[in-house]
C-alpha cells in the first residue's frame, strides 16, 4: 500500500476521490512513505522467498515419492 501510494501521489493529486490521501494532501512527506514501504517490501520479499523455496522442496519430495 504505501509504495503504491508513493507512486500514485501525482495522479492521485488530480482526482476528487484520492485527494484527500496522506501524500497528495500533504499529511506525509513522500521520501517518509517510500522509506516505510521499502522497509516493509525487503522482510517480506525474504519472507515469501523462503516460503515459495519450501512448497519447492515439498513439491520435489512428494513427486519423488521420498
Amino acid at each position: 500500500g504505501a509504495l503504491n501510494q508513493y507512486w500514485e501521489r501525482v495522479s492521485d493529486s488530480l482526482m476528487h476521490r484520492t485527494r484527500n490521501r496522506p501524500l497528495p494532501a500533504g499529511r506525509m512527506l513522500p521520501r517518509r512513505a517510500l522509506t516505510f514501504g521499502l522497509l516493509l517490501a525487503v522482510p517480506i520479499t525474504a519472507i515469501l522467498m523462503e516460503l515459495v523455496g519450501d512448497l519447492e522442496k515439498r513439491k520435489r519430495s512428494f513427486s519423488s515419492g521420498a
